[in-house]
């Protein structure tokens, strides 16, 4: 019995590998569990959130809601394309407002300035 769940999650692995080789990187849990119907033989709901759980804990997918990002690294860089704090420099003649106070590392000490760049 374990063989065959261990059978299933390395094709659930081969399945999301595929996936992303295929540049999808995200997807709703529903949708996955079609996906893994077909080609991992799992078709309880139970099982796939278990597994999603488990790869989740290593850090291997990002489960959030009926969300499933299939690689986290992905995700991260999608945040870091989201939020870009500027270095001190060039904000000191930007026309972003600034105080008198000492800035760390990009941060007044007033208010912490965040750009966003779309």
């Amino acid at each position: 019995m374990n063989s065959v769940v261990f059978r299933r999650w390395f094709h659930f692995e081969k399945v999301v590998e595929a996936l992303v080789a295929n540049k999808i990187y995200h997807m709703e849990l529903n949708e996955l569990l079609k996906h893994t119907k077909q080609f991992c033989h799992i078709d309880k709901k139970e099982e796939l959130t278990t597994m999603l759980k488990f790869y989740h804990d290593l850090g291997v997918i990002v489960k959030h809601g009926s969300t499933v990002v299939l690689k986290a690294l992905w995700l991260i860089d999608l945040f870091k394309q989201l939020i870009n704090v500027r270095p001190y420099d060039e904000r000191v003649n930007s026309d972003i407002p600034h105080s008198n106070n000492k800035s760390v590392l990009g941060f007044s000490h007033s208010k912490v300035h965040i750009v966003i760049t779309l």
